[in-house]
Order: structure tokens, then sequence, then C-alpha cells
């Protein structure tokens, strides 16, 4: 369990756009059942109701009746299925130039813009393999941008800070597999990173933990590299200054540790 929000402004964005679809759909279904009302009042009244059809396909029909009556419920399935279709195909056609060569226009945001609209929103430490001295860390991020980023590499330090000094650990790698992770666009994606821990620090650790005791990780010298999916050159993500850790029955609680007031990261 954890803590963490989106910006405001994403948060307002993503209400916005689902209650436009939610409208939409809704205005959608309703102007149909009106259409398909008032088209099978108008074919009643006209006297083709439902058994003129009938009679119509299973009387004796001349060849090009025959071929007339085909091409009108080819033409009229072709009508339904390209109604059905015809949103999905539009938003996924939407920012397209049809032209030789074709592309897409995403906006052309920069590297610096794309990490910019990538938030970390959510953190969660595991800790059923501190007796192999390793906990995991998972960092659940929101791509607010139009662009699929993927999971370069992380560097540098986390700090591990109990009620005394802080212990700076080893350098920390990414889980198994986690380089094929890729952030959709306006989606979430969670990075998995184990951290070594050193032998001295476990008991000290499950103390703290068997105590209910909260301790924290300090992720101001942690670096997490994403690309977009269609480059090559990385680039830095804002992480949360640093992640506290309680247990409370049989959870781990983790919270965002904000800076001190004042206080200057480096």
């Amino acid at each position: 369990m954890s803590q963490g929000f989106l910006p405001a402004s994403c948060r307002r964005g993503l209400h916005v756009a689902h209650m436009r679809l939610f409208f939409q759909s809704a205005a959608g279904a309703f102007i149909g059942k009106l259409l398909a009302a008032l088209l099978i009042a108008v074919c009643v009244a006209l006297g083709v109701g439902p058994e003129e059809w009938a009679a119509f396909v299973l009387g004796d029909l001349s060849y090009f009746r025959q071929i007339l009556a085909r091409i009108g419920f080819v033409s009229l399935a072709a009508v339904v299925f390209g109604s059905l279709i015809w949103p999905k195909l539009r938003s996924s056609l939407k920012g397209i130039k049809f032209r030789l060569p074709i592309s897409r226009n995403a906006g052309h945001l920069s590297d610096q813009e794309i990490s910019r609209r990538i938030f970390h929103f959510r953190s969660d430490v595991r800790f059923d393999r501190l007796e192999e001295y390793m906990v995991r860390l998972e960092l659940a991020f929101f791509n607010c941008s139009d662009h699929g980023v993927v999971v370069e590499r992380v560097t540098g330090l986390i700090i591990c800070d109990p009620p005394f000094d802080a212990f700076p650990l080893e350098t920390p790698h990414l889980d198994m597999g986690q380089t094929a992770t890729e952030g959709r666009p306006v989606d979430h994606f969670v990075v998995m990173i184990e951290q070594r821990v050193p032998r001295e620090l476990v008991p000290l650790i499950t103390q703290k933990l068997a105590a209910s005791m909260p301790f924290s990780f300090t992720l101001t010298g942690l670096t997490l590299w994403l690309r977009r999916l269609s480059g090559d050159n990385s680039f830095a993500v804002d992480l949360w200054h640093g992640i506290s850790c309680e247990k409370k029955r049989d959870h781990i609680v983790c919270a965002e540790v904000k800076p001190a007031a004042g206080r200057t990261i480096v």
C-alpha cells in the first residue's frame, strides 16, 4: 500500500477525457437507437415491414431480383459493420498524414518535455527476500505524454535512513527482463529495482519491521534512465525524494518522503 498522486493538471485532463468519451458514447447510442426506430417506422409505413421482407426473400425471384437483393443485403451489412468499427478506426488514424512516406504527427516533443510528463506516483518495497540480503523496489509511473517509452537503466545509489546514521547501499540494478518494460502513452508502468542489503543492516531492518517502527530509503542519489520507443537517446525522470516504510499488521505501508523545508538537494 502506498501514497502518491498525479499532478492536478494531469488528473483534470484525464477526467475531462473520460467524461467526453462517456457523453460521446451515450449520445451515439441514443442517436443510433433513434435512427433505427425511425427507419423501422418508415419501412412499416411504406408497406415494407418484416412480413413483406420475409415474403420478398422467400418468394420466387427472378435472376435480376436475386442479384439486387444480395447487393442490398451486402450493402446493409457493410454499413452496419462500418458504423461499428469507425470510432476505433478514426481514433487510430488521428494524426496520420496520408502521404509517402506515411508519418504520424506526435507533437515533436523533446526528451526533456517527455520527461516532465512522466510522473512517479507510487512506490512499494518488498522484503520477502531479506534473508537473501535483497529487497525489491517497485516504482510506479504514469506516462502523460503521447510517446511510448522504454526503461533503459538505473544508476547511482540508494541510501537507507534508519533513525541513526544514513547507510549508503550498493549500486542497485534492474530486475531481470526489466529493460523490456514499455510505458505506453497515457498509461502507467512499473519499474522493479533489486537492491543488495549489507549483512549487518538486515537485523536492524528486521527489528524495525517487527516493532512497526518506520525507516526510509532516500532516492536523491538514484537516477532512472528511459528512452522514447522510437529513439536512441536516454533521459532521466524525476523520482520521489525518498520512500518511508512501516509495517502495520501484516502489510508494509510505503509513503513518499518529501525533502525538509529549506533543504537543498544536490
